[in-house]
């Protein structure tokens, strides 16, 4: 009861305070869902002006897609949901390059995102455990089969969980990708997963994403079969490999093209060797593990193998945006492709001029992967359209994707990029990443053993071609 008139006042304070303070509260709330709206805007705007590929944004009706996310992002609170539902929207472009970049995600949300203490790896259409935590071997076995996750068939899951998160045009791509996503997840959360032990063995398991403390180097506390991406990268090997009755010099390249050693150095220790590149039957280049980088280094790698002054590469398409022209398409049939932003441009072709590098004559064999993506894929376009009987490719059909992206930065500093050009090829070249000459893809007891028979089955694909001449 309130006895007196201070009292009354103090009461009335009170509740002006309340007032205030869910006042402002509210006005904090609406302004933290307008900088979402105002990100996924700047997404959509940035999409229409440069991806490149109008058309599909008018088959998917793109318009009708933002205005959907519009209330999502608008209402979420949680800021790791935020961006995913960004990453979800951005995946209906259907390109590797167009797309809002996670890998840093968990330097800004630390309390919110975690990394299973495991690694996954596709083989011959089935998902493995290929590695985790050593101090969980004895109940999670490396190599176990996933069979299901959370009581789902593992690839329904991934089609329905995963996939839809994950820009891509190629299913090799989607997959090779989910395997990293499917290890993020909400701090202090779990998931549960059926496998299939090495000796046959059906249980379920419950796997905590609990590593955040490790950060990035997570990988030091696991321990994985020679298959796995703690084995596999090795960034730049360049050595010749003598057998009895052949020689054969060995190129591989992990991700270089984007690192700041030098291509040329590279090539010129191999030439200059006593045992040098010049001195093997054939030569093998390892691009299994080479996700992109720098096109200008690939080229420059890749001239070493021709013999050629000058390098062409490819004719790509762009947008064409000129503000006049999409002024007068509103009265003008004849400029109406650029009202309705549909209007492209031909980018010629790069030519390069070769300098300074040695000449690698001996017959090439490249190995090829769902893994070999962007400035590698570009190696290879340039290598089979102009020069299809240089080289001899082996393995799996590449990610399938390549372009220019621009790369823009939103409120918080998260990344998001557009591709900005598509090669224009004969639909063969590339129409669901860049298909093998030799399909070839390793068993299940080559990742185990650590064993690679590919340069087995290169010997004797070699051995039959000299037959040949």
């Amino acid at each position: 009861m309130i006895k007196n008139k201070l009292d009354l006042i103090k009461v009335k304070i009170l509740i002006l305070l309340l007032l205030f303070t869910n006042t402002c509260s509210l006005f904090a709330q609406k302004n933290y869902n307008y900088q979402h709206i105002v990100d996924l805007s700047q997404i959509w705007k940035d999409v229409h002006e440069n991806f490149y590929n109008p058309q599909l944004l008018k088959e998917i009706n793109f318009d009708s897609i933002y205005q959907v996310f519009i209330p999502l992002v608008a209402k979420v609170e949680n800021k790791s949901e935020y961006h995913f539902l960004l990453q979800k929207f951005m995946a209906n472009l259907q390109d590797g390059h167009t797309e809002v970049l996670y890998e840093k995600r968990w330097k800004q949300l630390p309390d919110q995102i975690d990394f299973l203490p495991s690694e996954f790896t596709w083989v011959n259409n089935k998902l493995f455990i290929s590695a985790v935590d050593k101090g969980r071997i004895t109940d999670i076995p490396i190599g176990s089969e996933i069979l299901k996750i959370k009581g789902i068939r593992t690839h329904t899951f991934l089609q329905e969980n995963i996939y839809p998160y994950i820009s891509s045009n190629t299913l090799q791509d989607k997959k090779r990708k989910a395997t990293d996503l499917l290890t993020w997840g909400h701090k202090d959360s779990t998931i549960s997963m059926q496998i299939k032990t090495p000796d046959n063995t059906t249980k379920i398991i419950t796997i905590p994403y609990c590593m955040r403390h490790q950060q990035l180097n997570f990988r030091r506390d696991l321990t994985g079969w020679k298959g796995s991406s703690i084995y596999r990268y090795r960034e730049t090997d360049s050595y010749l490999v003598e057998k009895e009755d052949y020689k054969y010099y060995y190129f591989r390249f992990d991700n270089t093209f984007a690192l700041s050693n030098s291509i040329t150095d590279i090539v010129h220790d191999a030439a200059s060797r006593p045992d040098s590149i010049n001195s093997a039957d054939y030569t093998i280049l390892d691009l299994r593990y080479c996700t992109g980088g720098s096109e200008l280094k690939a080229d420059t790698l890749l001239m070493c193998f021709l013999d050629i002054d000058t390098l062409r590469t490819y004719k790509s398409l762009t947008r064409k945006n000129i503000a006049f022209y999409n002024a007068m398409g509103y009265g003008f049939k004849e400029y109406r492709d650029y009202y309705e932003g549909l209007k492209m441009d031909t980018l010629p072709e790069s030519i390069i001029i070769k300098k300074n590098l040695p000449l690698f004559t001996k017959p090439l064999y490249i190995l090829i992967s769902e893994i070999t993506y962007s400035a590698a894929e570009d190696l290879l376009i340039t290598l089979k359209l102009h020069y299809p009987d240089r080289a001899i490719l082996v393995g799996t059909p590449t990610g399938g994707s390549t372009g220019a992206p621009l790369v823009k930065f939103l409120s918080d500093g998260t990344l998001y990029r557009i591709c900005t050009r598509a090669p224009l090829l004969p639909p063969a070249l590339m129409n669901n990443g860049i298909i093998p000459d030799y399909y070839y893809e390793k068993i299940i007891k080559d990742y185990i053993e650590g064993t690679d028979e590919v340069f087995n089955y290169i010997k004797q694909l070699y051995k039959n071609e000299s037959k040949q001449i």
